[in-house]
This record gives structure tokens, sequence and C-alpha cells, in this order.
């Protein structure tokens, strides 16, 4: 029997082999849970209290070792000592909120976002225990909420509130086996619009040729046949981008499980399946977990629709429209109630990836009913089962 970790998580991250996970209650605490005997039930092992505010994100790299940011500016990168998780400080150089961070590919450089309007580029000096921080000279004229390092380690995407998506140079000069990218450190080499509304997620493909963003409207703006080497790839004709509309809620975290397919969570509580055709084109697939039914509306377009927004959009319909039948969908189960999905919206989605960081087809949710899910999107159910904690 599953239980819930907390009354919400804000954030949680797996290590390489799915060992040990990371949550954070929707405080200043970081909670480690740690397999336990040979049924896969996992245990609750350390607490770690080093932040002052409520922690924002958690990040794995692969050699198990984690990075965490908070509400409080600070960035630590814990490492297991023995028996013991130690601390190494990220001289972020923040005044406000740290709200993201991501291990670069080679684990040698974080890129943290902030609701300072800077992106921190930090890595360690040879021979010292902390971390030190450069800043991009022009970021983003609101807070940046996600960050996402391309496959060569040497461009960063990213999102924030003020609508915006754009990719950086992100190679600092000096740090060696670092790939190339046109221009200088801090260079903005693409500025698109986020989608509809302020950005929530951003994410790259395995390849580093196409790039996803989700965005409040909602809607999903995918960019295609990006080549981090040449600049000229990076100023994208139309018909390089699609702005896919969604009838689901906004989606809060997105990303790629291959070049013709991705997954998206958020509000409506459940994961989302969007394939590219051999066309080239992207569309909704499915929905991983059974609830809201997927319904087929007039023009044969299919659509996963959540009963709440079903029943808002009901209250603005003219008198002739509600004549029309309407397709009854099930309701999300209540907190504390046997479900096969998340009964609150899902805040932060982790991808399972094999030593050579491919994806693996496994993924797993956290959300603010305080529960992990973890599911196999090439099974026909999709979940696979909530966390069992002992």
């Amino acid at each position: 029997m599953s239980k819930r970790l907390a009354s919400v998580i804000s954030c949680h991250g797996w290590n390489l082999d799915g060992t040990i996970l990371a949550v954070c209650p929707n405080n200043s605490e970081i909670h480690l849970y740690e397999v336990v005997g040979n049924g896969g039930a996992f245990s609750r092992t350390t607490i770690l209290k080093q932040h002052r505010q409520l922690v924002s994100s958690i990040d794995w790299n692969r050699r198990d070792s984690f990075v965490s940011c908070s509400h409080d500016s600070t960035a630590f990168v814990w490492s297991l000592d023995g028996n013991h998780w130690t601390p190494d400080v990220v001289f972020t150089r923040l005044k406000l909120a740290a709200l993201c961070v991501r291990w670069s590919p080679c684990g040698r450089k974080l890129a943290i976002g902030s609701s300072e309007m800077r992106i921190c580029i930090s890595h360690q000096e040879k021979g010292e225990k902390w971390w030190v921080s450069k800043h991009f000279r022009r970021c983003h004229s609101s807070s940046v909420v996600a960050v996402a390092w391309h496959p060569l380690g040497a461009l960063l995407a990213t999102t924030s509130t003020d609508g915006r998506c754009r990719i950086f140079n992100a190679a600092p000069p000096g740090l060696e086996g670092e790939g190339h990218a046109p221009g200088a450190f801090g260079d903005v080499l693409m500025d698109v619009e986020a989608g509809v509304g302020w950005g929530h997620a951003v994410a790259w493909s395995p390849s580093g040729s196409q790039l996803v963003v989700s965005s409040h409207g909602p809607a999903l703006h995918i960019l295609s046949g990006l080549d981090c080497a040449d600049t000229a790839s990076l100023q994208l004709p139309g018909t390089c981008r699609q702005l896919l509309e969604l009838t689901q809620l906004p989606l809060r975290c997105v990303t790629f499980l291959s070049e013709t397919s991705l997954v998206g969570a958020g509000f409506d509580g459940q994961v989302f399946l969007f394939e590219k055709d051999s066309g080239g084109v992207w569309s909704f697939a499915l929905a991983l977990s059974p609830e809201p039914e997927l319904r087929i509306d007039g023009g044969g377009r299919r659509a996963g629709v959540s009963a709440a927004f079903s029943a808002k959009l009901a209250m603005f319909r003219s008198p002739a429209k509600k004549e029309r039948p309407v397709e009854q969908t099930p309701s999300l189960p209540e907190k504390g109630a046997a479900a096969t999905g998340h009964s609150n919206a899902v805040v932060d989605l982790h991808v399972f990836t094999d030593a050579a960081g491919v994806p693996t087809g496994r993924i797993s949710t956290a959300g603010w009913d305080g529960r992990v899910l973890l599911w196999d999107t090439g099974s026909d159910e999709g979940l696979i089962k909530a966390l069992h904690v002992t």
C-alpha cells in the first residue's frame, strides 16, 4: 500500500540507478528515501536542513551527488561522505529567490534561474570545495522559471514569466572540455515567444535538434531544425516552428522521451503524451492515466479535458450550445482516495535515463497531493505504481 510522502511536494529528483529519492515537502527541508530490502519499498533515511526557505528545485548528476536551490537565494551541491551528506556552497551572488537549477550533461556546470531575472552559470574551481558563478549580461525582464542544457553542454535554453524563450551561449571561457557554441559567453543566440502567455518549462530533445516550451496559454511551442554549431539554424523560419494549443490545463513540466514523443504534466494532475507524425507535425496522443477519459469531439480531434475545466467551460456556454449533448468526464479522486493518478496538480517530472543519458521511457511525477508516482510510457496502462514507503 502506498501513502503520501508529505502534504505537498514542491520538487523531487532521483539518482541515476533509481535507488535514492530526494523530495522537498514544501518547506526548507530535503528528505532522502532509499530502497530497503528486496521488496522495492523506500524508507526515509536522512533529512537535510541547510536551506532557510522553500527548496524550489533538486537535480542529480551521474556521480550520485545532487544540487538544490532555494527561495533564500542559496544553492548547495550535496555529496555522500561516508554515511553523511555534506554540502558544498554555490556562491550564486543572488539577492532574491533561486527558482530552478540543472546540471550540465558533463556534470561540471550548474545553471540556476532566479526571480532576480538573472541566470547563474556555476562551476567548481580546481582544488576548491566551493562553486563560483558567472552571470549573463542580458537575461530576461522577469523571473527565470526553467532552464535546460543542450545535450552537448554549450547552449542553455531558458524560459521566463516575461513570455520569452531564449538560447544562450553557456560555455565559460577557460573551462576545459566544453563544447563549442557560436558567439561569446552569455550571448543570446535565439529569442522567441514562449507560446501563449508566460513560460512554465523548457526541454531539449535527446539529439538537441528540437526544443519545446510550455506556456500558460496553455500551449506548447515546438522548435525544430536546431544546430548548436550553426548560428543560422537558430534563426528559425516559420516552417520550423509549431504552436500546439492545448485543451488541457497548463503543463507545469514537459520533457522529450525521443525525437518523436514527449510528455507533459501540470494542473490537470495527469501525464499527457504527445507524438510527431511522419510529416513532422506534433499532436496530442493520449493521457497515460485513465481519468479523465479521452473524448473525441465533432471534428475527430482527440482531447483530454479535465472535469474541472469542463465544469468551468459550461458556465460560459450560450443557451444554444447548452442544448448540445456534452459527454461527462469523471472527476479526479479526492485527496487520500485510492487512485491510479494524482489528485492535484503535478509540479515536477523526472525522466529516467541510462548511463549514456538516453531516456528509458520510465518517468516519475510529484504533485501537490504529496505523492510520487512512477510511470512507464511504453506500457498499455501507463502507470506502474505509486511509491511504496515503509
